[in-house]
């Protein structure tokens, strides 16, 4: 019998509690195991030391940039403090998270700087998808540095998280991309903003969440956790208008809204005091069940929307007004599943009456382009795996 190729991926996921994270990385093990592979997730401690990081040269001259850093970090700081609550939520959020992390197949934990003890262990590496690309440090594990070009290496469906490239990440992109096998990354417009530091082809993949049925993900959703009519909102931002729309619709069609408040990263203001039920300790399982489960969605998550999608749900996906780099990846999902409609970058006063006025998605109507972005990512895995 011919031995199975053993994937190692390298993603956002040790520790993480974020849910479309947690997610895609279970999406990638499982859909490699589809295929008739073995993979895993490898544990990656990152190494934080006491010394700050060398600023890059062109940062020094960037004020306005170095102020927005100076005022965010105090701000970040303030509101922590404000919070006393916030750590015991975060360990709630933790002990839901266990049951999950035993879905996801998964390595010991190595060091950072000892990733190389793992290169036997595997026939080829993997880095993504999620934000891996955007932090500018040559040496991170999703650059994938630490494995021998007698090693297969392959960016899958990678995403950068910005608008341009700044020089720091310029020079990681021209010292490393070259020496993967393939690169795909998970946004349309990163393929054009990556084609002038690399030779190879950069190829526009789905998000591994994209190339899982419904029927998969529903194996994994926990059972219904709300009896009643509701709406959804998973927002990541801190917009304030985007929770007085859904309030607003919320009261007008009788529907509780349901809300996971305190997202670990942050604590944002504009969740305070809103939400009729506000879930601290959803599981990944538990998300998907109350997706699955609301009469409507409202989110600015791209991994919010991609399952309300699989679920066929009327939702309505925003844009993050201080986070500019997520409209091109919620509009190219949104693109990709036909339902331009849906996106709504910035809220104003007509855009309760356009919610209102826009029709059903038809979700009887077979999307050809999502149709041939699936064929064409899992074309794209077995080429590089195989050759």
């Amino acid at each position: 019998m011919e031995k199975q190729t053993k994937i190692g991926i390298t993603t956002l996921y040790y520790n993480s509690l974020n849910f479309g994270g947690v997610l895609q990385s279970y999406a990638l093990c499982e859909v490699l195991r589809q295929q008739g592979y073995i993979a895993e997730q490898i544990l990656v401690q990152r190494v934080i030391t006491n010394a700050p990081r060398k600023p890059a040269w062109y940062e020094y001259f960037n004020v306005v940039k170095v102020l927005k850093k100076i005022k965010r970090m105090f701000s970040a700081r303030k509101e922590k403090k404000s919070n006393a609550t916030l750590h015991s939520l975060v360990e709630e959020r933790k002990r839901a998270f266990e049951s999950f992390y035993a879905l996801v197949p998964h390595s010991e934990v190595y060091l950072q700087t000892e990733l190389e003890n793992c290169l036997e262990k595997y026939d080829a590496f993997i880095t993504g998808s999620d934000q891996v690309w955007g932090c500018g440090e040559i040496d991170s594990p999703y650059f994938l540095g630490f494995v021998p070009p007698r090693k297969k290496k392959i960016a899958y469906a990678a995403s950068i998280g910005k608008t341009s490239v700044d020089e720091r990440l310029r020079e990681v992109f021209e010292s490393e991309l070259d020496k993967f096998d393939g690169v795909s990354v998970r946004e349309k417009d990163a393929v054009e903003l990556l084609k002038p530091y690399t030779e190879k082809e950069v190829v526009w993949c789905l998000d591994p969440t994209l190339l899982l049925t419904r029927a998969d993900w529903e194996n994994i959703a926990s059972e219904r956790k709300i009896d009643k009519k509701y709406m959804l909102c998973y927002f990541l931002g801190d917009d304030k208008v985007h929770r007085k729309v859904a309030k607003e619709y919320a009261q007008k069609y009788g529907l509780k809204i349901v809300t996971f408040p305190h997202y670990p990263a942050n604590f944002h203001k504009a969740d305070e005091g809103f939400g009729d039920v506000c879930l601290t300790d959803a599981s990944p399982q538990d998300f998907l069940a109350l997706i699955k489960n609301a009469d409507i969605v409202f989110t600015d998550s791209f991994h919010a929307s991609v399952f309300s999608w699989h679920f066929e749900k009327e939702f309505f996906t925003f844009g993050r007004k201080r986070h500019k780099g997520m409209a091109g990846r919620l509009y190219s999902l949104m693109s990709l599943l036909e339902l331009e409609g849906r996106f709504i970058e910035e809220i104003d006063k007509d855009s309760l009456s356009m919610i209102e006025n826009t029709g059903k998605i038809d979700y009887a109507k077979q999307c050809l382009q999502y149709e041939r972005m699936k064929e064409k990512s899992f074309k794209y895995l077995q080429k590089h795996l195989e050759e």
